[in-house]
């Protein structure tokens, strides 16, 4: 194979160097694939393609597997797009909780532990998937479902609030 060659889909070689590359430095990689009885050439060979292609989706001047200006911008909207639904999950949460019952209030503080919980799970993957794209796009593509899925948790909790509420009324009022 020449170096520089475009990637062939299905070529082992460059399917593990792609994989593991992200937890691994270059050098254990190769190490590992040349001990394992691959020619030296064609895990050189294979990373020059990699190369390439990563040439492909950054700006030059931009080292490979450095993120950029507009990398760390999303990474911020994150950030602030997750504050902002989890404070209004928070604030639904206790909202429903004082208008609901009276009495001692285990339930919304459990409600709001597991809200807190799923929302800085759900950032710290967000987070982890932005850094880590080779492109904005593909960040992108890894934000979306992260915040889509902590939109539907809120959505799910407050329901299960707002039904608390309107049952413990129907109760209150037999």
């Amino acid at each position: 194979m020449i170096p520089g060659e475009p990637i062939v889909p299905g070529d082992p070689i460059d399917e593990y160097l792609r994989a593991n590359r992200d937890a691994y430095t270059r050098d254990a990689l190769t190490r590992r694939l040349v001990e394992g009885g691959h020619d030296p050439a064609a895990v050189d060979a294979a990373w020059a393609r990699i190369d390439a292609a990563d040439g492909e989706t950054r700006r030059p001047g931009q080292p490979a597997g450095r993120p950029g200006l507009g990398t760390f911008l999303l990474i911020g909207a994150a950030v602030v797009g997750y504050g902002y639904v989890a404070a209004l999950g928070v604030f639904g949460i206790l909202f429903m909780a004082y208008y609901g019952s009276s009495g001692s209030r285990p339930v919304p503080t459990i409600l709001i532990a597991v809200y807190v919980i799923a929302m800085v799970v759900g950032l710290a993957y967000a987070v982890r998937r932005l850094y880590r794209a080779p492109s904005r796009a593909a960040g992108g593509w890894a934000f979306g479902p992260a915040i889509a899925i902590s939109v539907v948790v809120l959505a799910g909790i407050n329901g299960a609030c707002i039904a608390g509420v309107l049952a413990a009324g129907a109760l209150k009022a037999l």
